[in-house]
């Protein structure tokens, strides 16, 4: 499986600073980047680094969904999205409905 050497991920960022209530000026604190740099990623306006990746999975490590995003990303769409939101609910309908089927 090919990893991409970098990728937009505006919304796994988006989603990690909701669920950690934190800032871009925080994020680019844990990261030793420019909160501007986080902003770009954030809005999909630059892609970010494989370098940058695995350093925030090392400091995110209690965010597993954070990482399935990333992964994600970066396996261009070779590992399983993360389901989250309405997306969960109509997984589960489905296995229900197979399984009675």
């Amino acid at each position: 499986m090919p990893i991409k050497p970098s990728a937009k991920v505006g919304e796994a960022i988006r989603h990690l600073l909701a669920e950690k209530d934190m800032i871009n000026e925080q994020m680019a604190d844990d990261l030793n980047i420019s909160k501007q740099l986080v902003s770009h990623y954030k809005n999909d306006r630059r892609t970010m680094q494989q370098d940058i990746a695995k350093q925030s999975i090392r400091v995110y490590e209690d965010s597993p969904e954070y990482i399935g995003e990333l992964l994600y990303k970066f396996s261009d769409g070779y590992t399983s999205p993360v389901l989250k939101g309405p997306a969960i609910e109509r997984h589960r309908l489905a296995l229900k409905a197979h399984a009675e089927g």
